[in-house]
């Protein structure tokens, strides 16, 4: 399957409410915000740099190049929406000051209205500039998805979110399998959930791994988290989110990127 393409991706990060159908589907969230706080987590693990197709970009490349779009979209209309970038799958860690950092976890832009200088860090990295994280080796030590989750709620909790901004995560990744399932997964899951119960709404924009499709078949880790995180969330009346996600509109999360679903 072919990953979402990059105006596709801007269109989806930018959207300005102007008429879709997913707006229509968005229109029972409340009507009130006026600030986001998004915060884009992007795997930046080797298989995010395998090419789909010759001569087409690779997902970390596309993802990278969509948020520096994006980015530079919002600095033009002038929203002041508090925005950040995190990393994980690296070979370094970093994290803002004052907070933990996790293991192949680096936090690249820390959650804050971008201006022109942020702007041009991404392009650069959008570029190929990777030297300043790098990647975890493969065949190491395992990644710990939970860590990740661990570190974005610690993330929107230093970032102090404006009364009333959604909370949002933008998770890009072509790994439907990150963690191997028993007790790992539970506690990934159950840190999911976590994030519904504070408010803060999971958006996934899933590429499809090298020659098969994103599986979201029940008893998968996405499928399960997912559900948990906006069963969570949408118990509070100002999430982002509007509905109680079962499992088919789970499997739906994955529809913008035209993506098969095992």
């Amino acid at each position: 399957a072919r990953a979402l393409n990059h105006t596709a991706m801007d269109d989806t990060f930018g959207d300005d409410g102007s008429g879709s159908e997913d707006d229509e589907k968005e229109s029972e969230a409340p009507s009130f915000y006026e600030k986001d706080c998004i915060l884009f987590v992007i795997d930046a693990r080797q298989a995010m740099l395998a090419e789909p197709a010759p001569g087409e970009p690779p997902p970390l490349t596309q993802a990278l190049r969509a948020v520096a779009a994006t980015m530079r979209k919002r600095v033009l209309a002038g929203d002041g929406d508090q925005v950040g970038v995190m990393l994980f799958g690296t070979r370094e860690k970093s994290a803002p000051e004052g907070l933990q950092s996790f293991d192949h976890t680096f936090v690249l832009l820390p959650m804050a209205e971008p201006h022109a200088a942020v702007i041009e860090k991404m392009q650069n990295v959008a570029a190929g500039d990777l030297s300043e994280f790098g990647h975890m080796e493969e065949g190491g030590e395992p990644l710990v998805i939970e860590s990740v989750l661990w570190q974005i709620s610690m993330l929107f909790a230093h970032a102090k979110p404006k009364p009333g901004a959604r909370k949002r995560v933008f998770f890009l990744t072509n790994d439907d399998a990150p963690c191997e399932g028993g007790d790992a997964q539970k506690r990934a899951a159950q840190r999911a959930a976590d994030l519904g119960d504070a408010r803060i709404w999971l958006e996934p924009l899933f590429f499809a791994p090298p020659g098969r499709a994103f599986n979201l078949g029940e008893g998968s880790f996405w499928r399960e988290a997912l559900a948990r995180s906006r069963e969570k969330a949408s118990q509070h009346k100002d999430s982002a989110g509007a509905a109680p996600v079962d499992g088919d509109s789970v499997a739906e999360a994955a529809g913008a990127l035209s993506i098969p679903i095992d």
